[in-house]
């Protein structure tokens, strides 16, 4: 999907976030009414906050956070990408103010991601525990849960919050799971972008350093493998549409690996 394309959905998405939560509190106050065939919009935020209650709250404000702090990601992504001056001969002061710059707003919507599984995990546990509450908490023993009945208790169940607990479950796996996918779309790399992997790459018997050398015994001796060589990363990447460009050694046991899509 184009940059544009995608920047466009999310303007829409976060328009129509908040027309939706501005109709349904005038709705909700009784300022406006919907009559008729329009009783269909009104009748979404009902069933939203029916099946998610004041959870939709927290889920609209992280969501907007989110595509608020991605689209700033993403046009900082494209600044640094399309700047006419290479990176390499920028100050240092420079290089570490735009790289910080990129990693705080990356942060930003890591943890947007993270607050929206977060939300559900919590309304989840609150749903279930007023549902136990209501449905149980007035049973005295074994006579009254059968004077009850299995259905009246269930019934209980269900409407002291169970619903909340699986809606909000449901809401919280499936729409932090999207953010994260959305996240990786709008900020993949270009065709002409880059790719860093930082790896111990070892030098094979004419390894010279020793830090590399007992990554490579670790790694052998704790999950029964090696470290990947030049050769094997090559196929890696290729396999992976990517095209090793250069390996760079440090004096560090890591190397920097530089490759770009094929």
């Amino acid at each position: 999907m184009p940059r544009t394309t995608l920047d466009f959905v999310l303007v829409v998405a976060s328009s129509l976030v908040l027309t939706g939560v501005f109709l349904y509190l005038l709705q909700l106050w009784d300022v406006i009414h919907f009559t008729g065939r329009a009783r269909a919009i009104g009748a979404v935020p009902n069933y939203l906050y029916y099946h998610l209650r004041s959870s939709i709250f927290f889920f609209t404000a992280n969501l907007l956070f989110f595509l608020f702090s991605l689209r700033a990601l993403a046009r900082r992504l494209d600044v640094f990408l399309d700047s006419s001056t290479a990176f390499e001969a920028t100050p240092q002061a420079d290089r570490k103010s735009r790289l910080a710059s990129i990693y705080s707003l990356d942060t930003r919507t890591d943890m947007a991601i993270t607050t929206f599984f977060g939300i559900g995990v919590i309304y989840t546990a609150i749903g279930m525990e007023s549902a136990l509450l209501t449905a149980l908490g007035g049973i005295r023993g074994a006579e009254d849960a059968a004077r009850q009945g299995a259905w009246e208790i269930l019934r209980k169940l269900v409407d002291g919050g169970l619903i909340l607990a699986l809606s909000t479950t449901i809401c919280g796996g499936i729409g932090g799971y999207a953010l994260r996918l959305l996240k990786l779309i709008r900020s993949g790399i270009r065709d002409e972008g880059r790719l860093l992997i930082l790896e111990a790459v070892p030098q094979g018997r004419q390894e010279a350093n020793p830090q590399k050398a007992f990554m490579d015994l670790m790694m052998l001796a704790l999950v029964r493998g090696r470290e990947r060589t030049e050769e094997q990363l090559r196929q890696l990447l290729a396999r992976a549409g990517f095209k090793l460009k250069r390996v760079v050694r440090t004096e560090t046991a890591s190397t920097i690996v530089e490759a770009r899509p094929a």
